[in-house]
């Protein structure tokens, strides 16, 4: 997670007048399989730190929920 990834969300949300965008975290990266340094909880609680601040964008846990690789 990076602020160019919050500018976009906050950008996007703006001109297509969205109540909110939900900033997935992946729970089985599979392009990152074997790679990954932070567990998806860790990077969870990373993405939620970064869009609290930010109206309308919130973090998601959909992708954690669900068995096998994910593609978010």
């Amino acid at each position: 997670m990076h602020v160019g990834h919050i500018v976009a969300a906050a950008d996007t949300r703006a001109a297509l007048g969205l109540d909110r965008v939900l900033m997935v975290v992946a729970g089985d990266p599979w392009q990152k399989r074997g790679l990954v340094v932070a567990s998806a909880a860790d990077r969870f609680d990373m993405v939620q730190a970064a869009v609290e601040p930010v109206a309308g964008l919130e973090a998601s846990r959909i992708e954690m929920e669900r068995e096998g690789p994910t593609y978010t």
